[in-house]
């Protein structure tokens, strides 16, 4: 579950190649605890289990207040590592002590992985990025404090994470600055405009989705993770749209049947509408640019409301495979 929240996390922060960099580091430091535990025999002692747990939860609040610091984020690539060693130690610990019941400890290991990523999809719908991870550093604590003779380092551990993380939920005070992110992504460059501010944000275990108003006078944007910018066309002044690119092959071809494989903001949907479609068939994979289009009819003249536009929440390919219609564009 920690892995899958890190993740949403750092793909906002970095691309893609960096995220998979420092989760291949992260997991090294399981192997990490366990070697350290095995060099220092002192250290292999299941006592210590609860300690390493509530170490592994501190571990686990640091990385999502540094992820909230721009001029610390580069640390990120070693500070992700600690969670994961104190784990390596505490699991290392359990199966040193008792070798006999490997079997069930390994079971246990396993359900309680599939556990964690059944859960985590929901918590990230429910908390978002940032608290969703936090949410697994008080996982972690309440293991370590149920896991041993509850001493009282554990018992602290616990109460720590536990009030950092109601805190957190009540008044927020972990703010992920997407005008400072440690990559240039497209999002950072929009907010550099003057006058640009994001208008509505919604973070899920897809994506966050941010609702931009660009500051240069220029339609609303969408963006997931920082990144795949698309454009919300506004119900007026829009005569600027026709000029676009993407207008051709509606423009030349007439389409009656339209296929749109990831409208994003709704701008080939518009670009559909104009070019006198009767059936527009668009599939997006993020279920938030669809509520954010939706809620925002408005500004966009609700052009998912529009009775000719049929918009499915799925993967566009997909569809395409499962279904056997024709259609005049697929765009």
């Amino acid at each position: 579950m920690l892995e899958i929240g890190l993740t949403r996390l750092f793909s906002v922060l970095f691309f893609p190649p960096a995220v998979f960099g420092i989760l291949s580091l992260a997991i090294l430091g399981i192997g990490l605890g366990a070697a350290l535990v095995t060099w220092q025999a002192r250290w292999c002692d299941r006592g210590r289990v609860p300690f390493y747990l509530g170490l592994a939860a501190v571990g686990v609040v640091a990385v999502t207040a540094v992820s909230t610091t721009p001029s610390l984020q580069i640390i990120l690539f070693g500070l992700v590592v600690l969670p994961y060693l104190f784990m390596g130690m505490a699991l290392t610990s359990l199966f040193s002590d008792t070798p006999q019941r490997s079997p069930q400890l390994y079971l246990a290991d396993l359900v309680g992985a599939g556990l964690g990523a059944l859960l985590a999809v929901p918590l990230l719908n429910w908390l978002g990025g940032l608290n969703g991870v936090l949410s697994t550093a008080v996982l972690l604590a309440v293991a370590g404090w149920l896991g041993g003779k509850r001493p009282f380092s554990s018992m602290l551990l616990l109460g720590v994470t536990v009030i950092i993380f109601a805190s957190q939920l009540l008044f927020p005070w972990l703010h992920l600055s997407m005008a400072q992110l440690p990559t240039e992504k497209p999002l950072g460059e929009t907010l550099a405009a003057a006058g640009s501010a994001i208008i509505d944000t919604r973070w899920d275990a897809f994506a966050r989705t941010d609702l931009v108003a660009p500051g240069d006078g220029g339609p609303y944007r969408l963006y997931l993770d920082g990144a795949a910018g698309s454009v919300m066309p506004p119900a007026v002044d829009n005569d600027f749209l026709w000029n676009d690119i993407g207008f051709f092959p509606f423009a030349t071809e007439q389409p009656q049947r339209v296929f749109l494989i990831g409208p994003g903001g709704g701008l080939d949907v518009w670009f559909a509408l104009q070019s006198g479609a009767a059936e527009i068939v668009g599939v997006e994979v993020n279920p938030t640019s669809v509520d954010l289009v939706t809620e925002y009819a408005a500004y966009n003249g609700g052009l998912y409301e529009s009775p000719q536009v049929d918009i499915i929440v799925d993967d566009g390919r997909s569809v395409l495979q499962r279904h056997d219609s024709q259609y005049d564009l697929i765009f």
